[in-house]
């Protein structure tokens, strides 16, 4: 062809001590369904310390407000080497992201917010997620060097599997994104802080796939899943990144700043009003009151 050189396969970016095992099965038109099986060991893959692997996140609030709800953008880039003579990127395997001190769920979007099941979002099927339209919480775009267009699609919340604010099974997520005959559908965990509030998010496992970059955007306003913190000043998110082919986790940080509405955040005035519907001395009265 006409066009630039490109690799067509890639190597694994795991260097496990078991050997990856190619097979195929064929059969004959005189003894059609009736199949011969072959395998055969490939070996084991070496040189995983040489491979480059640099990814950076950047995770942006959509209102800069303390103490508002706020809808979030997170970008999650993996620089990809093109090179068909080179080495390729390994590919992500874990990634976990710490949101700032303060920034934490917004009690405001649980009014008419759904979930999504396992069965509905269906992990281990091939067909299309059917979550209700209640549960979806935001949209991702994923661009991988292996299709000409982005694979576009939802974020969901998923339904509560614990009681438990630091199992992961409190609150869940799930992605799906398609596009070129291709779907992915992945499942994510949020461990809460039972102190802080403080918000961990983890997609672990991840397929052994390419892509250049992530970018999901979180729901804003009045009912977005997120609070920002209430008091002003620079806030700072975490990313560990681990690949294939290393388990030590790459770390990036993310910086953002809270500059509006500091003085109304940092305040705390509640008021009260108490007292007798009928205030006879003697006889009895409803009792209300307000905080």
């Amino acid at each position: 062809g006409s066009g630039a050189r490109r690799a067509y396969f890639t190597n694994p970016s795991e260097c496990s001590p078991t050997s990856p095992i190619s097979a195929m099965s064929v059969d004959a038109w005189q003894a059609q369904g009736v199949f011969s099986n072959a395998s055969y060991d490939i070996g084991v893959f070496t040189g995983c310390d040489r491979l480059a692997f640099g990814p950076t996140i950047d995770i942006r609030p959509d209102s800069h407000t303390a103490g508002a709800p706020a809808g979030l953008a997170v970008d999650l880039s993996v620089p990809q080497n093109p090179d068909p003579d080179g080495l390729a990127t390994p590919d992500v395997k874990d990634v976990s992201v710490t949101l700032p001190d303060g920034m934490t769920l917004s009690p405001s979007a649980a009014d008419g917010l759904g979930a999504c099941s396992d069965a509905q979002i269906g992990l281990h099927v091939l067909g299309a997620a059917s979550c209700p339209d209640s549960s979806k919480i935001g949209t991702v775009e994923v661009t991988t060097p292996l299709l000409d267009d982005p694979l576009e699609g939802e974020v969901f919340l998923g339904t509560q599997r614990s009681q438990d604010p630091q199992s992961g099974e409190m609150y869940r997520l799930f992605l799906q994104v398609a596009g070129s005959g291709v779907r992915v559908k992945l499942p994510g965990s949020i461990k809460a802080d039972p102190v802080t509030g403080r918000l961990t998010t983890t997609f672990a496992s991840n397929p052994q796939l390419p892509f250049d970059s992530l970018k999901l955007h979180l729901t804003g306003g009045s009912r977005a899943p997120l609070v920002n913190p209430q008091t002003c000043g620079t806030k700072t998110a975490q990313a560990a990144i681990v690949s294939w082919a290393d388990p030590t986790p790459v770390h990036s940080d993310s910086s953002f700043v809270i500059d509006q509405g500091c003085d109304q955040a940092s305040k705390f005035e509640p008021t009260m009003e108490a007292g007798l519907v009928t205030p006879v001395a003697g006889g009895s009265s409803p009792f209300t009151m307000t905080l």
